[in-house]
Order: structure tokens, then C-alpha cells, then sequence
């Protein structure tokens, strides 16, 4: 009994698989809400069929012809098939569009399935800094979206490349040092307005005077003591 396997067989088993296999790829694809996406397969030689599909329901086909493409579903006046390259734009992205979209290309005879999963987010706001005093230190705090796409860093002379939305660093005495917080997300990214350590420090935002506190204990004790006498001459 032969053990090693036909060479004919092999070589045509090779031949079948070059040109009927499928070539596969997937990508991750991040799309801004209510903005436009673009889903584009990458392939060499040229198109002849192009059929794209969001989980099992057609979006778009091309078979060749101009008269030949047509579109489906919801997506139709919301889509545009680019018969050049394969490229399918999706417009107004909402949060339904999320999943999984294939692209089924026929090139040189042979078939190309491309896939494709949209995450989409929001653009990411314009973050703002604000800062709490104390003694001579200042704790600088950007405020922006919260949630857990947005991350934050700093830039500034003790901020630079800082990751986080707080910011310590130290009050000195004619410093006019100014601190950019940037907030981001996969696809977007917003700057706050410079913030200038000397606004901190003359304002005092979010700090508490040492006399304000002695105040309010001497207020809180002489209401407290009158009480007590009431209550005590009651008796």
C-alpha cells in the first residue's frame, strides 16, 4: 500500500484552493455618532462584484454594471458604494449601526471576504480646569465626559505627558506657568483652555480660608453654648 499521497491529487488540491479560497480579513472600526464612516477592504486588481452585508441583511450590491448597483434595507439613502475601490460610507452614524458588516469582493475570479465590527462613541467634549488651594500647594482637576472611553493627560511645565484628570504641582511666587488638560477617546480629542497657576492662586478656587474656618467654629460654639443655657435654665 502507498503510504505517501498523489502528487497529482496534491497539486490539484493546491490549484483548487488558489483559486476558489476565500481571502479573510477583519478589522475594528471606531465611528463618531452622527458622523459619516467609511468601511474600506483592502485588495489588489481589479473589482468586479462587490456585495456588502450588516450581519445577514444586504446593504449594497454592485455586479459590474453602472445600472447594476442597488441598495437595501434601512440603509439605503444613508449609504454610498464607491464601485472603484469596493468602499461603503455610512452617513449620521447612530448607536443601531453598531456590529458587524461583511464585504464579499470578486477580484481576478476569486472571492474576498472582508469584515468589518463599528464600535461607535461620541465625540469627546471640551474638558475645563478648575483648582483647589491649599497652603501652597494647588491641585488642578479636569472636568469632562465621564465614562470609560475618555482618558486625560496634561501638558505644562510639571504636566507634561501627566496622565489622569488631576494635576498637583507647586504655588511660586511670579510664576506664570499655564497648563492645557487634553481630554480623548479612540477617535477624537478636545484641549481645554490654558489654565494659568496665578488665576489659581488669586481666586483660590475651590480652597478654604483659614479664617473662614476659625469663623464658622466660633459661630457654631456660640450658638452651641446658647443652647445649652436655654436648656439648662429650663431645668
Amino acid at each position: 500500500m502507498n503510504r505517501f499521497p498523489n502528487v497529482g491529487v496534491c497539486f490539484g488540491l493546491l490549484l483548487l484552493l488558489g483559486t476558489s479560497a476565500y481571502a479573510v480579513s477583519f478589522e475594528l472600526v471606531y465611528a463618531l455618532l452622527n458622523e459619516d464612516v467609511v468601511l474600506n477592504p483592502q485588495f489588489t486588481g481589479e473589482l468586479q462584484e462587490v456585495l456588502w452585508k450588516y450581519e445577514t441583511d444586504k446593504i449594497a450590491e454592485y455586479t459590474s454594471s453602472p445600472e447594476s448597483l442597488e441598495y437595501f434595507s434601512s440603509f439605503k439613502g444613508r449609504t454610498e458604494l464607491n464601485t472603484a475601490d469596493g468602499s461603503l460610507t455610512i452617513k449620521r452614524v447612530t448607536f443601531e449601526d453598531r456590529g458587524i458588516y461583511y464585504a464579499e469582493l470578486q477580484v481576478a475570479g476569486r472571492t474576498q471576504t472582508h469584515t468589518f465590527n463599528i464600535e461607535v462613541i461620541r465625540r469627546v467634549s471640551k474638558p475645563t480646569v478648575t483648582c483647589n488651594v491649599s497652603e501652597s500647594i494647588a491641585m488642578l482637576h479636569c472636568m469632562g465626559d465621564k465614562n470609560t472611553e475618555t482618558s486625560f493627560k496634561w501638558e505644562g511645565p510639571e504636566g507634561q505627558n501627566h496622565i489622569g484628570n488631576k494635576l498637583m504641582t507647586s504655588l511660586k511666587e511670579n510664576d506664570d506657568s499655564k497648563y492645557v488638560c487634553v481630554a480623548s477617546n479612540k477617535i477624537s480629542e478636545q484641549r481645554s483652555d490654558p489654565f494659568a497657576v496665578t488665576d489659581c492662586k488669586k481666586a483660590g478656587t475651590g480652597g478654604f480660608p483659614v479664617w473662614a474656618t476659625a469663623l464658622i467654629v466660633v459661630i457654631l460654639g456660640a450658638l452651641f453654648s446658647s443652647i445649652l443655657y436655654f436648656v439648662c435654665k429650663k431645668s
